[in-house]
């Protein structure tokens, strides 16, 4: 029974060490390689971009609605004066610069 096991380990490893795909040489360069995409590509004269919220909104008004679902819309339509950088720093956002008064 315990060789069974042994057996079937083996082979489940061996399964998703073959399925698991490499970096693939040359394609470096992330997201500005796909960004421009192939050269005399044209783009959409318009261009739609579709989220799925999963409820209803209760407002478009921040200062109206309390709920997640508003509140992932409201991030993604009203930019701050500064944002947070991943590493936690205030970074511009809609302000190009600022001073603090003393």
């Amino acid at each position: 029974m315990t060789k069974n096991y042994g057996v079937l380990a083996i082979l489940a490893s061996a399964l998703i060490a073959g399925c698991g795909g490499g970096a693939q040489p040359g394609t470096a360069g992330g997201a500005q390689a796909q960004i421009g995409g192939a050269s005399g590509t044209e783009l959409a004269e318009r261009q739609v971009l579709h989220v799925g919220n999963g409820a209803e909104l209760q407002s478009l008004d921040p200062h109206r609605s309390e709920d997640t679902a508003s509140a992932s819309v409201h991030r993604d339509i009203y930019e701050g004066l500064v944002i947070e950088s991943p590493k936690g720093d205030l970074i511009p956002g809609v302000a190009s610069e600022w001073a603090i008064s003393e």
